[in-house]
């Protein structure tokens, strides 16, 4: 009778991190796609007459870029989006497939627990001598009583 549980457990474990990393590629990619649609919004013109012809230079057009600020943010919400998917996929591919498949090939090595007993207790220190000399003052009030 063979005991094959490790092997499953194992490709069971791979197959587990490909599928992570396959979700994690693709949200990505979805948030690629819309940093780029956000670009091209952000940078989309469309020329127009120009209002005030005294303070331009001659030669030059007037644009308006209508979809400027639905194109930032769609451009730094897939920015985020793509960061968080790509972090969440790497950490559950580490999770589902680097755990066991590095323990079943016996490459993970455990620190071994070394017990040591404790400490002993550092011993008081021996009481300051009473001073001599001068007496201590209060701020300038005069010496400090002794009760």
């Amino acid at each position: 009778m063979s005991d094959n549980s490790g092997e499953a457990q194992e490709s069971g474990g791979t197959q587990a991190g490909q599928v992570a990393a396959g979700f994690a590629l693709a949200g990505c990619t979805i948030a690629s796609i819309g940093v780029l649609v956000g670009l091209f919004w952000m940078f989309d013109r469309h020329p127009v007459e120009c209002a005030d012809e005294g303070f331009r230079p001659m030669d030059t057009e007037c644009y308006v870029h209508p979809h400027l600020y639905a194109g930032t943010q769609l451009t730094l919400v897939s920015l985020v989006l793509g960061i968080l998917v790509g972090l969440a996929g790497a950490a559950a591919k580490a999770v589902l497939s680097g755990g066991s498949s590095a323990a079943a090939a016996g490459t993970r090595r455990e620190r071994p627990v070394v017990l040591r007993p404790p400490r002993p207790a550092r011993p008081a220190r021996p009481a300051r001598p009473a001073r001599r000399g001068r007496a201590r003052t209060v701020a300038g009030r005069g010496p400090v009583g002794s009760g």
